[in-house]
């Protein structure tokens, strides 16, 4: 084996190990995107030659690891069956386990099909990896270099310009790239030396792709007048990446002094003593803690001039993406953009586990319940009512009263909302627990004065939230868009 790649995944692998483990969250399985092409080949054959040796070295300390090869196809060209069969013919020859996935392409309106494609991927490994999994993709110091250039042509900031990083949080695993301070020359003298086989990819040829002119018309010409250009690119991404980690830093700073309601819902009048600068600092750190998709630079001056100034209605909001940042009551709150509300019919719910979900459709969100001791609704009464059919759940249409627990007389909804703050563009959305004509309970606010559980008896916590299940998965890191 080239000894220098194998020094540096055995280097790479045998801290990351090690770190893992000391923080109580030890490695158990490396999930290799395999593509076929030779990138991947490359680490493959490094990576099943690691595992092996800790397998085999007992002066390591690890035990249980092992390592699964994942192949996507997306079915877009006329041979991807072919590379198919090519990658489990070569993870049959190295003894290690294969997961081919096949997904359909589909691209939203604006998107390419390159982008299409990588949403599509990065969709079935968020769903595949689980904890004490780490995610190993083989982009290496071109593909680095390509990315910043790409991003710099693009006009982005410090975040962009950091590119990709070599490790990274995905979900409950880990993503990693090892060879990334690794140049395309070194993977392609290392396959060549040790007999690698691997596949060609026509469409990497096609220069009316964006990447694939940057690869095969810029660069090169880049290369020829700066023959350590590749290098000095990716140094400008790794100082980038500090330049973040400080930005990174100060927003979470300034996170403690502006944020409300555990960090949901940011204050405008603290946000008001802060420059420009730091508020839009800040509202990036903020929207990727709500997992919301980035806003581009006129986006953040629209939410400072039409969100942030005094006397601003709680109709004002700023869009983007499938995202909307409204203010109600000096708070700021990102929400999932939402279609118009129509009253639906009432909608049955069945327990069937717990936590359980109900997903209300497109704009109404996902309840959830848990049962739990002495809190929420008694669980017995709600069991009982799912089970006869009994348990509804319905939207205000006028004139509803409750009667929270821990109050002396009943109020109507109208004015319960009201008193809870619940932001106005919410009091038409947010679903109501009946039990025949009894309201049991508003979810996440209150429960009925006779349905809440006593202490030291069971009961189930609803609470509520707009998002539907599928948008709590991460797509594609941040870093990689």
């Amino acid at each position: 084996m080239n000894e220098t790649l194998a020094t540096v995944i055995a280097g790479f692998f045998d801290q990351l190990l090690t770190r893992q483990a000391g923080l109580g969250r030890p490695v158990k399985r490396l999930v290799l995107g395999y593509s076929g092409g030779l990138d991947s080949a490359v680490l493959f054959h490094l990576l099943q030659h690691y595992v092996k040796n800790v397998q085999q070295t007992a002066a390591k300390k690890i035990t249980g690891l092992s390592l699964v090869a994942l192949h996507v196809n997306h079915g877009l060209q006329m041979q991807a069956s072919q590379w198919a069969q090519h990658c489990l013919a070569q993870a049959a020859i190295y003894g290690i386990e294969m997961q081919l996935i096949e997904t359909v392409v589909q691209k939203k309106t604006g998107q390419s099909l390159e982008d299409a494609a990588r949403d599509a991927r990065y969709q079935i490994f968020q769903a595949f990896v689980k904890e004490g999994d780490v995610l190993c993709l083989a982009h290496h110091q071109n593909d680095q270099a390509e990315t910043l250039l790409f991003r710099l042509l693009r006009g982005s900031g410090p975040l962009g310009l950091a590119a990709m990083r070599d490790q990274l949080d995905f979900g409950p695993a880990a993503l990693v790239r090892p060879l990334l301070r690794c140049s395309r020359n070194e993977l392609e003298n290392y396959a060549r030396r040790q007999g690698l086989n691997w596949v060609d990819d026509p469409s990497n040829e096609d220069v009316h792709f964006d990447r694939n002119y940057l690869r095969h018309e810029i660069l090169p010409r880049l290369q020829q007048r700066w023959p350590a250009v590749i290098k000095t690119f990716a140094r400008v991404a790794e100082l980038n990446q500090d330049t973040v980690q400080l930005l990174t830093e100060v927003a979470q700073e300034d996170y403690e002094i502006a944020g409300r309601n555990q960090g949901q819902q940011l204050c405008v009048l603290a946000l008001r003593n802060f420059s420009d600068q730091r508020i839009d600092n800040l509202l990036r750190y903020w929207l990727q803690t709500q997992g919301s998709p980035l806003p581009n630079r006129h986006n953040l001056w629209r939410i400072r001039q039409e969100l942030l100034q005094p006397g601003v209605g709680s109709e004002a909001r700023v869009t983007w993406a499938n995202t909307e940042v409204r203010v109600y009551q000096h708070a700021l709150y990102c929400l999932p953009k939402m279609p118009k509300h129509e009253i639906a019919l009432e909608q049955t719910w069945v327990l069937t586990q717990s936590p359980d979900s109900l997903f209300l459709g497109e704009g109404r969100g996902t309840l959830r319940c848990k049962k739990v001791m002495g809190q929420g609704i008694q669980a017995q009464l709600l069991e009982h009512a799912s089970q006869g059919g009994d348990l509804h759940i319905r939207w205000r249409q006028g004139g509803e009263r409750c009667h929270p627990a821990g109050r002396q007389h009943s109020q109507t909804l109208k004015k319960l909302l009201q008193e809870y703050h619940v932001p106005p563009w919410l009091r038409e959305r947010i679903p109501l627990i009946y039990s025949g004509e009894h309201c049991l309970a508003v979810p996440g606010l209150w429960v009925s004065k006779d349905v809440v559980a006593k202490a030291e008896t069971p009961g189930y916590v609803v609470d509520w939230t707009l998002q539907s299940p599928s948008e709590h998965m991460p797509i594609t890191p941040p870093e990689e868009v």
